[in-house]
């Protein structure tokens, strides 16, 4: 059983992630805590940043790191 411990589920809670969207966030790879969150400029979406250390990545930097997938 998957446990997991923060302010909503004391120590050793048990829980279900089954289709949860939370199960595959994307760590940032520069400060290797951080969760990267989509970076919208006029309505356009032209990277990610770093919910914690906000550090900016554009799509393609993101590729060439191989954080995401190129998309068709």
């Amino acid at each position: 059983m998957n446990t997991i411990k923060n302010a909503h589920s004391p120590a050793g809670m048990g829980y279900i992630a089954a289709g949860a969207y939370y199960t595959n966030l994307t760590d940032c790879p520069a400060c290797k805590y951080g969760t990267l969150d989509r970076w919208w400029k006029d309505g356009v979406l032209i990277g990610m940043r770093c919910a914690d250390c906000k550090h900016q990545f554009t799509t393609d930097s993101l590729v060439k790191l191989g954080v995401i997938k190129k998309q068709p």
